[in-house]
C-alpha cells in the first residue's frame, strides 16, 4: 500500500492482525519508514516528517 497509512498490527496466526490504523501522509509514500528511538521518519513526496509515539 502507498496511501500514507501506517498500519499497526500483532502477529496472528496465519498472517497479522491489523490494531491501529493512522493517516502519516496526505501522499503517497514510496519509501519505508524509518524506525527511531520513540518515533519513525516518514517521507511523503518532498516532506520529511518525524512522528512520535506517547
Amino acid at each position: 500500500m502507498n496511501e500514507g497509512d501506517l498500519i499497526v498490527a500483532r502477529r496472528a496466526h496465519p498472517g497479522l492482525e491489523p490494531e491501529h490504523r493512522y493517516t502519516v501522509a496526505d501522499a503517497a509514500v514510496w519509501s519505508y519508514p524509518v524506525p527511531l528511538e520513540g518515533g519513525i521518519l516518514v517521507k511523503a513526496g518532498s516532506r520529511l516528517s518525524r512522528w512520535s509515539f506517547d
